[in-house]
C-alpha cells in the first residue's frame, strides 16, 4: 500500500512527470512513464467515472498545474512525507470510529480504502477489467474481492439486470404467462359479439 501511497503523492498534472493525469482522449487516464515503476514500462489507466467528475469539479482548470495532491502540515507548512499521511488517515479512521476488525481492534486505514474500492467496484465490472484497476499482478487477488460480495447485493444486481432486459420471463410460470391468455380472450369476446348481433342463427 505504501507503494500505491507513493504515486498517490506523485500525481501531476504535468505530462512529463512519471505519473500524471492525461486529459487529452476521449475519457481521462492515468499515465506511468517506464522510470516511474518497477516493470519498466510505459502505461495507461483507466479511471472510474466517478472519479473523473469529483476530479474534474474540485480542480478548476486554471489550477490543473504540478502536484494534484499537495498535501502539507498545517502546523509546519511542509509537505508530509508518505508516512504521515499514512497515520493520518489512521487516526481520521479511528476517530471516525469505523472498525474493519472488531476482534483486533483495528480501525480503517489505507489498505482498507484501496480494499472498499475494490469491492464496491467488483459489483459492477467483470474480474478482468477489476484487475485492471486494482492494477493486481494476479487475477486470483482479483477474485478474492468476488468471494466477499454479499450475496443478497449481487441477487438484487441480477433481478435488475433481467427486468430491464426485454422479452426475458418475469415471476409467473414457467414460461412467463403471469398475465391471462390474451388470444383466448380475444376468441371469446368474438363469440360474445356474434350471439348478441345474430342470437338466430348461434342457437
Amino acid at each position: 500500500m505504501v507503494g500505491r501511497l507513493v504515486e498517490l503523492v506523485a500525481l501531476s498534472w504535468e505530462p512529463d512527470a512519471g505519473f500524471s493525469i492525461d486529459l487529452t482522449g476521449k475519457h481521462p487516464t492515468f499515465r506511468i512513464l517506464a522510470e516511474a515503476q518497477k516493470s519498466g514500462k510505459d502505461e495507461v489507466l483507466p479511471m472510474t467515472p466517478d472519479f473523473v467528475q469529483w476530479l474534474l469539479a474540485t480542480f478548476p482548470e486554471a489550477e490543473r498545474i504540478g502536484r494534484v495532491f499537495r498535501l502539507v502540515s498545517l502546523r509546519t507548512g511542509q509537505p508530509l512525507t508518505v508516512h504521515q499521511i499514512g497515520r493520518t488517515v489512521g487516526k481520521i479512521g479511528r476517530k471516525a470510529g469505523v472498525v474493519t476488525n472488531k476482534g483486533e481492534g483495528k480501525y480503517a486505514g489505507l489498505h482498507d480504502l484501496r480494499r472498499a474500492f475494490c469491492t464496491r467496484w467488483a459489483k459492477r465490472v467483470m474480474p478482468a477489467v477489476l484487475r485492471r484497476l486494482a492494477r493486481h499482478a494476479s487475477i486470483t487477488t482479483t477474485l478474492a474481492y468476488y468471494v466477499d460480495l454479499d450475496a443478497a447485493e449481487v441477487a438484487d444486481e441480477l433481478w435488475a439486470k433481467h427486468a430491464a432486459t426485454p422479452g426475458t420471463v418475469g415471476p409467473g410460470n414457467k414460461a412467463g404467462n403471469n398475465q391471462p391468455r390474451k388470444a383466448e380472450n380475444e376468441v371469446s369476446d368474438v363469440v360474445d359479439a356474434l350471439d348478441a348481433r345474430f342470437p338466430a342463427e348461434r342457437t
